[in-house]
């Protein structure tokens, strides 16, 4: 099996794009897939709780929001119910919620006429705007916090190893891209073969019984079909390097590339040498056989020619 390198090599441009939208979808699915766990965590929603409310309210803004209250409803009685505020605020740790009802039950313990204001509407219906602060803030607080954890469980996502089980996998089912010189024995040598993706390859052998193969996959390019062609060893390698039969298997590729692309008029075609490090990886012709880059075929070829010199 070709390495993992050479796998990912002969895929398409488009093929790439999915395999990278299909692992980062494995890497969002890791990520909240561990935040499961995170959100079932009672001990830390709480440990936040507290954190957001005392921030918040902490005892001596629970007192000045009492004292206000006092100030406001407690007419003649403000001293008294003044008195067992501060009363409250001298040895009370609390803070929050918890302090503010400490807070009222120290308030409402004061005994005060039948006629006297009860303030305690007042005091519920400020402890309930009091409660809906700490919700808004916790809620605020909490979001932040998965998406730092979220973030920290991508980052944990092992990529490569995402990437070495999508290539196998798309190695195993792609087999007609990947021969090897067992494949080969079920095809005939020299003959353009159909692939299940559309595609074609065409096995052939030189005198000293070396086997190659030429692959063309089809692509899209600025929304114009283009043939992607590649070429390896009979082990699916691109690093092979033709030693001592360099003008043999040119002839033999030059020759199977202007059969295909006069049989098959694309408007484009693409070309890679075996070796990764060739200069000038991309060639392409237009629909009449006429190159992009160069003014005749012949040119073309030249080009083609001077990649696979590089073999030898």
């Amino acid at each position: 099996m070709p390495d993992i390198d050479e796998i990912e090599s002969r895929m398409t441009r488009e093929e790439l794009g999915d395999m990278e939208e299909i692992i980062e979808d494995y890497r969002n699915d890791y990520a909240n897939e561990q935040m499961m766990y995170f959100d079932e965590d009672d001990y830390s929603m709480q440990y936040v709780r507290r954190g957001v409310e005392s921030e918040l309210f902490p005892k001596e803004e629970v007192k000045e929001i009492l004292e206000s209250l006092i100030e406001k409803y407690g007419e003649e009685h403000h001293g008294l119910l003044q008195e067992s505020l501060d009363e409250w605020y001298r040895y009370n740790r609390e803070y929050g919620l918890d302090a503010f009802d400490a807070a009222v039950e120290s308030i409402e313990a004061v005994e005060l006429p039948k006629d006297a204001i009860d303030i305690s509407y007042y005091m519920s219906m400020e402890r309930d705007e009091i409660e809906e602060k700490i919700a808004d803030a916790f809620d605020e607080k909490w979001e932040e916090l998965r998406k730092e954890k979220t973030e920290e469980h991508k980052n944990d996502f092992d990529y490569e190893d995402a990437r070495y089980d999508y290539l196998n996998d798309f190695h195993s089912n792609n087999p007609e891209r990947y021969h090897t010189s067992a494949d080969y024995s079920d095809f005939e040598k020299g003959v353009w073969q159909k692939t299940e993706d559309g595609g074609w390859f065409l096995p052939f052998e030189t005198n000293k019984g070396s086997e190659y193969s030429i692959d063309v996959y089809k692509q899209t390019m600025t929304g114009a079909p283009v043939h992607d062609i590649q070429f390896s060893d009979s082990s699916g390698s691109f690093a092979v390097t033709g030693a001592g039969s360099a003008k043999e298997v040119f002839g033999k590729v030059t020759t199977a590339l202007l059969s295909h692309l006069q049989k098959e008029n694309p408007t484009a075609a693409s070309f890679f040498s075996s070796r990764k490090i060739a200069p000038k990886p991309l060639r392409q012709v237009d629909k009449n056989n006429k190159p992009l880059r160069y003014p005749n075929i012949r040119r073309w070829l030249t080009a083609l020619a001077a990649i696979v010199s590089t073999w030898s």
